[in-house]
């Protein structure tokens, strides 16, 4: 597999109850089943044993790819951003960097929980964007969730939108965005377990 490279995102899916509950939860009316519940930014590239992400948990944290997934059966993508300028991919890791540390907003997750179910309550037609009511409250950066920390690093550090509002988007939403700007957002890696890439069932 390739190596990663220093501004990567990193998309997941779980195998828990909360990943599948997050991925029921954020699928728009009509769209097929959401792939993705979790994101970080690689902020330091090497192989998957020694790369260094950033993401949302209990707390943001900092660690390597495979500490973080390579024991479990989570599956992991990686985005490359082909488009963007060194100095751009330093600004976004270094606001990265400096969110580690920060508590996790989990009262933010009901926010997009209630402007996704509306959406669905309303029958929203297909295709079209679910509504941005409660999630207008989860704009404080202070207390992050996973995919809002991802996209603010990249609003603020390279001015690059993620399929939205850096604190309105889901995993999901980075995911559909990335797949229709394949001409900025390059797929490094499809959904795959890292175990199995260690056991060799995976080239």
């Amino acid at each position: 597999m390739e190596p990663l490279k220093e501004g990567d995102v990193i998309l997941t899916a779980s195998t828990g109850r909360l990943g599948r509950l997050i991925r029921w939860a954020t699928r728009s009316r009509g769209e097929p089943k959401t792939k993705v519940n979790h994101a970080e930014q690689c902020v330091v590239g090497g192989s998957m044993y020694s790369a260094i992400v950033v993401g949302a948990l209990a707390k943001v944290r900092r660690r390597t790819l495979w500490e973080g997934y390579g024991r479990g059966r989570i599956k992991v993508a990686v985005f490359r951003p082909i488009f963007a300028q060194p100095n751009e991919i330093s600004d976004v890791v270094q606001i990265a960097e400096n969110s580690v540390g920060s508590l996790y907003g989990p009262l933010k997750l009901p926010l997009h929980f209630a402007d996704f179910g509306i959406g669905r309550l309303l029958f929203w037609r297909k295709n079209k964007e679910d509504p941005l009511i409660f999630r207008r409250f989860a704009r404080i950066k202070r207390m992050p969730i996973c995919s809002g920390n991802v996209a603010h690093g990249w609003y603020k550090g390279a001015g690059v939108r993620l399929g939205g509002p850096w604190w309105a988007v889901s995993p999901d939403t980075i995911w559909d965005h990335f797949k229709m700007n394949s001409n900025r957002w390059c797929m490094v890696w499809d959904l795959t377990c890292l175990r199995d890439i260690a056991q060799g069932k995976v080239a």
